[in-house]
């Protein structure tokens, strides 16, 4: 395993074909928003597996490094938290930094939490996809941040914009519960059709044998079968049941014992720690659940 701090003159085809492929093939990101003059003046980091160039990332004379990327047959492997100790090692030897940030994918959140990062509060959209403000103290060892934290965060969080909603619901999901209840009182709305949300709620249910979800919805119409998250109920069946129930109200998420997610139309209410309020949430649901119907229209998926 190699490391190399290069410039974008000498490395650019390189440093792109990993950019693309993972952010404008596999993400969806435009290429006007990929690409900018940032590229020029950075510290380019580029990661070898043998002769192989495998990851890399930038990082920018304000201390904020981003475009970190890992092709995906190295995934799990490490490559992330070894480019994350080049990063930090450049900006406290050769900057004498105190600290570096980024601007980081709500749904890569625990990576750079077990990697000792600690996030804002507050969620915005970059390139449609939501993003978080995080950050590091490089002088002093900090303990692992606990901010969306399932059983650890105590806060109670209300977050206007559309963002926070999609920030929270992927924090959610992602964080290792073993059941999840979610109500949705419009499935079309943008949330339940994003490549993120739809990311999320298929990590939940994969990464785990005793994991399940229960979705409500309040009725069926005609083509229901094509949308995206009743495409992957249906390659999901065995952990992901799907009913309908016509006195469905609001949209939550219940992740047992203690998080709940709660979108109203102008804010976003949640908590990552409060066992009462999500055991409250799961009696309604499930008395709904109860009285709910089988899909009919959303088993015939269009392969």
């Amino acid at each position: 395993m190699e490391i190399d701090v290069v410039s974008w003159q000498q490395q650019r085809e390189t440093l792109q074909n990993i950019r693309r492929r993972v952010f404008i093939e596999e993400q969806g990101i435009a290429e006007q928003d990929e690409w900018d003059d940032d590229d020029l003046h950075a510290n380019h980091f580029l990661c070898y597996d043998g002769k192989r160039p495998v990851a890399c990332a930038r990082l920018l004379s304000d201390g904020t490094f981003g475009r970190l990327a890992v092709l995906p047959e190295h995934r799990q492997q490490g490559w992330g938290s070894r480019l994350l100790r080049a990063l930090e090692k450049h900006a406290r030897e050769k900057r004498q930094w105190r600290q570096i940030k980024a601007s980081a994918q709500t749904s890569a959140y625990e990576f750079y939490r077990r990697n000792g990062y600690h996030p804002e509060p507050e969620f915005y959209w970059d390139a449609g996809i939501a993003h978080m403000s995080i950050r590091k103290v490089l002088a002093r060892t900090e303990s692992d941040s606990q901010r969306f934290v399932p059983g650890q965060d105590e806060h109670a969080y209300r977050l206007e914009g559309d963002a926070a909603a999609a920030g929270l619901v992927q924090l959610a999901l992602r964080g290792g519960q073993r059941q999840a209840m979610l109500s949705i009182v419009d499935i079309n709305q943008p949330l339940w059709r994003s490549r993120d949300t739809l990311d999320s709620i298929s990590y939940f249910v994969r990464h785990g044998r005793q994991r399940r979800l229960q979705l409500l919805i309040p009725g069926e119409y005609a083509g229901l079968a094509d949308h995206p998250l009743m495409q992957l109920q249906q390659r999901l069946t065995s952990r992901f049941e799907a009913r309908q129930f016509s006195g469905v109200e609001r949209n939550e998420l219940i992740l047992m014992p203690g998080c709940h997610v709660r979108l109203d139309a102008d804010r976003s209410l949640a908590s990552f720690s409060d066992r009462a309020a999500a055991s409250k949430a799961r009696e309604q649901f499930e008395e709904q659940w109860r009285s709910s119907q089988p899909l009919r229209e959303a088993k015939r998926l269009r392969l």
